[in-house]
């Protein structure tokens, strides 16, 4: 609840690092974040901090009573380059990677989001993502440092449309973020139970390609909201967006991801590392302030990712995304695929490669493969394939427990 959004504030104030770790993940896999992060802190309720495994880090809990600070209290001066947050992405290799975002590249970030999606102070924003998730951090500062008003959705309701229908139009929240499956069943579970989101005045779709059905080009409709479509790997938070028409009559079938955000650098390039023409698809490679610092403790895989930019002036870096796009004629770019096999599963990216590898760890299984499959349109399932240890016949639902005790839950196949 409101003790997130006051712990993520004051652990920034300090200056320090923060780490989300959500209580939900398997125990094994916060270990891991544990370890490689050395936190010099916990910041949890007492039930919380009760469950996660023992790691013997300093616990500050946010039920215990602590003394008033001093209001002239001086605080490190973070610097551009410090760390502001490490999140967890999915790995190929079977292990999870912590990207490590700087400070420059957040304020980057919230600076240009101000002139983009502006409101009056008081408009209420609904803390709705995921905290593990890195548009949480772009939600939250986003309001709290333009005197909008954060209202953080109950964790119950996140779960049920119609429970979040019904505290949307409560809140009257004007600006949500989410992937445009949960806006369109935000939206059609509006319409069935009659809840009333005329107020929401900008939808903000991030984490995976934006498909333009029904119930979103109804709301739009009978509404003076605005849809926002937002484009960018955690390894840099957003870095193009595209704002749609407000008549859906000029709505394209493929909406566009838009061109690059201030201080991004944004080119489409070939396997040469070339730059390909307009309409010819190449792979995004992204510069300028908005890149994270690496990957914590992995510089293998940072090297491999991050690499000189052959445009820039001496020192400066680009990120190899993986994503394939292309620049229409009118200067806006269309993301196409991906150059691997990485996918999006509810705005979260994940490696197909680190299910199979943690399916190949149960003593029953001798191989497997992990796909992405779409029976209806815009709603991806993860679907896994094992070839069984010979004399052996693990069940679909033995298979999952096992995955649930590695993987965060929407890593699971279905």
């Amino acid at each position: 609840g409101t003790d997130l959004a006051v712990a993520f504030v004051a652990a920034l104030t300090a200056g320090t690092a923060y780490v989300p770790i959500d209580p939900e993940l398997p125990a094994e896999r916060v270990a891991l974040m544990f370890a490689d992060t050395a936190p010099g802190a916990l910041i949890a309720t007492a039930r919380t901090a009760a469950d996660l495994p023992a790691v013997g880090v300093p616990q500050v809990l946010v039920e215990a009573p602590w003394p008033a600070v001093d209001a002239t209290q001086a605080y490190p001066e973070a610097l551009p380059e410090h760390p502001a947050y490490v999140i967890y992405t999915s790995g190929s290799t079977g292990r999870p990677k912590g990207i490590v975002m700087p400070h420059g590249a957040l304020a980057n970030l919230l600076d240009w989001h101000e002139r983009a999606v502006p409101a009056a102070p008081g408009t209420v924003v609904a803390q709705f993502t995921a905290v593990g998730f890195d548009v949480s951090v772009q939600e939250m500062l986003s309001a709290l440092l333009t005197g909008k008003t954060l209202a953080v959705v109950p964790e119950d309701t996140r779960r049920d449309p119609r429970e979040l229908a019904h505290w949307l139009a409560d809140q009257r929240v004007a600006e949500l973020y989410a992937p445009n499956l949960v806006i369109d069943g935000v939206l059609e579970a509006a319409r069935e139970c009659g809840a009333d989101l005329s107020g929401l005045r900008h939808l903000v779709q991030a984490g995976e390609a934006l498909t333009l059905r029904e119930p979103v080009r109804a709301h739009q409709a009978a509404s003076a909201s605005r849809l926002h479509n937002h484009y960018g790997p955690a390894e840099t938070h957003v870095v193009t967006a595209w704002t749609l028409p407000t008549d859906t009559a000029y709505w394209p079938h493929t909406p566009p991801i838009g061109r690059p955000v201030d201080g991004v650098g944004v080119r489409l390039l070939d396997t040469g590392l070339l730059p390909v023409p307009p309409g010819v698809v190449g792979e995004l490679h992204l510069s300028g302030v908005a890149l994270a610092r690496g990957y914590l403790n992995r510089s293998d895989l940072t090297a491999e990712r991050f690499v000189a930019d052959p445009y820039g002036p001496p020192g400066a870096r680009m990120y190899r995304t993986g994503d394939l796009a292309r620049l229409t004629s009118d200067g806006e770019l269309v993301y196409v695929g991906r150059a691997d096999h990485q996918v999006k599963i509810r705005g979260f990216r994940v490696e197909p490669g680190e299910i199979e590898a943690a399916l190949t760890a149960h003593e029953d299984v001798v191989r497997s493969a992990v796909v992405v499959r779409e029976d209806t349109p815009g709603d991806k399932r993860l679907v896994a394939y094992v070839v069984a240890r010979q004399g052996a016949a693990p069940t679909p639902g033995k298979l999952r427990a096992h995955l649930a005790g590695l993987l965060p839950a929407h890593m699971v196949p279905a």
